[in-house]
């Protein structure tokens, strides 16, 4: 708030001078960006997870494609010629965010929560602006079977099993 003074409107303090309102003006802007940085910083939060990678997508196909599921998003192909192979997509990650925005899931699941949800993201991945980022998070490495079947006493003269690789 502006101090003022008993004098006439043409005093500097005046809240109607040219003086006061660039004050006013000045305060706003700084208070609207520490907002957005804090805003920002919430986004942030969240948006790439510590096993995640995010990565630019520039003008183009972005050369994956998305199997919905209840576990979320999950990349099911790569065109190894396109964007996502170039930056180190891979069949499994999860797309976390678009643009800096989490994917977030639905919170009831149902089918039809489910055809919303895939043609929202669908749609956000067709919108985002060019170049922007996508964030995935990279699935956990699967357990080799065969080294913990040893460790845990396997039986003598069993075949050893390998997880597959996911789809």
């Amino acid at each position: 708030q502006v101090a003022q003074c008993d004098a006439a409107p043409e005093c500097p303090c005046s809240p109607f001078s040219a003086h006061s309102m660039d004050a006013w003006l000045k305060s706003a802007v700084q208070e609207a960006t520490k907002l957005g940085s804090q805003l920002q910083e919430l986004v942030d939060i969240n948006a790439v997870p510590a096993d995640g990678v995010e990565v630019e997508f520039g003008r183009g196909p972005l050369g994956f494609e998305l199997d919905f599921q209840a576990g979320g998003a999950r990349v099911v192909s790569v065109d190894p010629a396109g964007q996502a192979a170039v930056l180190g997509v891979e069949v499994g990650d999860h797309l976390v965010a678009i643009a800096g925005y989490e994917v977030v899931l639905p919170k009831k699941w149902g089918e039809e929560a489910k055809k919303r949800w895939e043609a929202q993201v669908t749609k956000d991945l067709k919108q985002m602006p060019r170049p922007s980022s996508l964030s995935f998070a990279k699935p956990a490495p699967a357990p080799d079977v065969a080294a913990a079947g040893a460790d845990a006493g396997a039986v003598a003269g069993a075949p050893s099993v390998r997880p597959s690789p996911l789809p």
